[in-house]
């Protein structure tokens, strides 16, 4: 069962370019692909 956090990102890149600085301020944008996306180059 997947919770928010965890939801499969197929292509976080896409996903990044539509991303806005505010949506980092909320918890709803927390998700292990994307964060690992972010942080691992």
């Amino acid at each position: 069962m997947n919770t928010e956090f965890d939801f499969k990102l197929n292509k976080p890149e896409n996903l990044i370019k539509k991303i806005n600085e505010k949506d980092f301020e909320k918890e709803t944008i927390l998700n292990y692909n994307l964060v690992d996306y972010l942080v691992i180059p």
